[in-house]
């Protein structure tokens, strides 16, 4: 058996996504930490990983980490497209999408679409990106 322990996101600056992530899905910040030294490069595997982090929750336990890497460059792609290899995307329900989407709009997040009525009309849905490109896909059950 396993339990999704929290989502861990690389971000540019670790302040700014933090007031972003807490201002988007209400989430509260439980713990932060730099962490740096033999422990962290080797559980990395980054040599002279220096990172700051931040545990975020939501109400129903949720944790996102959000790690700024403070000494070592990060690889870059503004708005990772969805068909990428690897990890695809954040998905979060909402009690209200089109709140959601006006924040992410006052962000100047890139979305795909306003918030889409699926075909089995049973949720509303968007994919949008985070201010670092991440993607999420935000719905909202109807």
């Amino acid at each position: 058996m396993i339990k999704l322990r929290h989502i861990g996101i690389v971000v540019r600056d670790l302040k700014k996504s933090i007031e972003f992530y807490e201002d988007l899905f209400a989430l509260e910040v439980v713990n932060e930490m730099l962490e740096e030294g033999k422990y962290v490069e080797d559980l990395v595997g980054i040599k002279d990983a220096s990172i700051k982090w931040a545990k975020l929750k939501a109400m129903d336990g949720t944790v996102f980490e959000l790690l700024e890497y403070k000494n070592s460059p990060f690889h870059e792609k503004d708005n990772y497209p969805a068909n990428r290899l690897g990890f695809s995307h954040v998905a979060v329900s909402v009690e209200d999408i089109d709140v959601v989407y006006e924040k992410l709009q006052e962000y100047k997040c890139k979305c795909n679409s306003k918030p889409l009525l699926s075909p089995d009309g049973k949720v509303k849905v968007i994919y949008c990106h985070d201010i670092d490109g991440t993607i999420l896909e935000i719905v909202e059950e109807l």
